[in-house]
């Protein structure tokens, strides 16, 4: 996904890289794809009389089989997204920890940028079989908003689908099994990251974890955490609550970071809270 990220504006049959970036500038608007661990997104935005345009243009770059010219750009992309992944020292290995201890090394336990030693196995032909068994007729969704005519854009939607070859048949996905467990990533930083998580919900029953996710808030909307955890203690630099929800399966848990002299006080903290939800009353 990390290659089809890198060159998601790259196509070769119906238009190019310079054509399709030209379309996205003069329509306005915004053309950008994005993924996370389970699904992928093609997101534009544009005027309403540029509609047929633009759809064709993200259609082509969504279903078009990458070449060989595009996939070699996307590998040596995906080579040099890991080395500055590992020179910023973001919180993207951080997120990739918490999920491998929820779900081992498979499904949603898989580090959202792949694994590095795996990149030189990548391929044009590799690339093409990923998109041939993952992009199907039956995964496919499409929407639209401030559409002028309706029936116009389904028509569109119709006819480009029909003459755009996906395949019929995808691979089976093994369902997400939340597995549990420690990982500890010791380092001489003034700075300790916990989090502490348990399996949460899928899409169809997160409403329960949702209100609990507002109830606890974060820095940036008032809850429990800004004030039995942010209130009080000078140790602690941030604290939120987190919530994803997958088809299968679900992370819910606390995020903190502080003092690392205060780690203990630091963790104590951040599970006083989610134990606290176990009270939580109508009032």
């Amino acid at each position: 996904m990390l290659s089809l990220k890198n060159t998601y504006l790259k196509t070769a049959i119906n238009t190019n890289e310079t054509v399709n970036y030209g379309i996205a500038q003069m329509a306005g608007g915004q053309f950008e794809m994005d993924y996370n661990r389970e699904n992928v997104f093609y997101h534009v935005n544009c005027l309403s009389h540029d509609v047929i345009d633009v759809f064709s243009m993200m259609a082509d770059c969504a279903f078009e089989p990458k070449n060989f010219v595009s996939a070699g750009v996307g590998v040596h992309k995906n080579a040099e997204a890991h080395k500055l992944e590992n020179y910023l020292g973001g919180n993207e290995s951080f997120n990739d920890a918490i999920y491998s201890a929820a779900f081992g090394n498979s499904s949603l336990g898989m580090p959202i940028q792949g694994r590095k030693n795996n990149v030189s196995n990548l391929s044009a032909y590799v690339l093409q079989r990923f998109q041939r068994e993952n992009i199907t007729p039956e995964r496919v969704v499409i929407s639209a908003t401030g559409i002028e005519n309706h029936q116009e854009f389904v028509d569109l939607v119709q006819e480009k689908m029909f003459s755009t070859q996906l395949s019929n048949k995808g691979r089976d996905r093994a369902q997400a099994q939340y597995k549990g467990g420690e990982i500890r990533n010791l380092t001489e930083s003034s700075n300790v990251h916990i989090a502490l998580a348990f399996e949460g919900a899928n899409h169809r029953n997160s409403l329960p974890l949702t209100i609990a996710q507002t109830i606890l808030g974060n820095n940036r909307k008032a809850g429990r955490l800004q004030r039995n955890i942010l209130d009080k203690h000078a140790f602690v630099d941030n604290v939120q609550a987190f919530s994803a929800n997958y088809s299968d399966s679900g992370l819910f848990g606390v995020k903190i970071s502080g003092s690392a002299a205060h780690a203990k006080d630091v963790l104590s903290s951040a599970a006083s809270e989610l134990t606290s939800l176990r009270n939580v009353s109508s009032d």
